[in-house]
C-alpha cells in the first residue's frame, strides 16, 4: 500500500455518503437507486480500497475495481465512488505502456525502428 494512493480511495469512499453529492453519483443504465446495505459497503470496498495499490498492481487493482463497479451498478447502488473506474484504467494503461521510461544512456545505439531507412533510387 503506497501512502500518497490511500487519501484518494478514501477521499471517494467518504463522498460516496455526502448528502450534497446526491444526483451526482456514477449510473449506467437506468436501474433505481437502492439504499445503501452491506452489500453496497462492499462494492464501496471494491471501488476504493484497490486504488491504494495500484501503482504496484495496477492489472489486480483494475480488476477489483471493475468488479465493485459492475455489483454497484447491477444493484442499483450509485455511488460518487463509481469514478475509481476511470482512474483504474487510466493506472493499468500507465502501467502497461510502461510510463515513464528512463531515458537513454547517452552511448546507446539507435534503435531500427528510429533509424532513417535510405530507399534505393533507380
Amino acid at each position: 500500500m503506497t501512502a500518497r494512493d490511500l487519501p484518494l480511495a478514501l477521499l471517494l469512499a467518504v463522498m460516496s455518503f455526502l448528502p450534497v453529492l446526491r444526483g451526482h453519483e456514477t449510473q449506467v443504465g437506468e436501474l433505481p437507486p437502492r439504499p445503501f446495505d452491506a452489500l453496497a459497503i462492499v462494492a464501496l470496498a471494491l471501488l476504493c480500497l484497490p486504488l491504494a495499490v495500484r501503482r504496484r498492481w495496477p492489472a489486480a487493482c483494475l480488476v477489483l475495481v471493475s468488479l465493485g463497479f459492475v455489483v454497484a451498478q447491477l444493484r442499483g447502488y450509485h455511488m460518487v465512488a463509481g469514478t475509481a473506474l476511470p482512474v483504474a484504467l487510466v493506472s493499468s494503461g500507465a502501467a502497461a505502456s510502461g510510463s515513464p521510461r528512463p531515458p537513454a544512456p547517452p552511448n546507446a545505439p539507435a534503435s531500427p525502428a528510429s533509424s532513417t531507412t535510405s530507399w534505393p533510387t533507380t
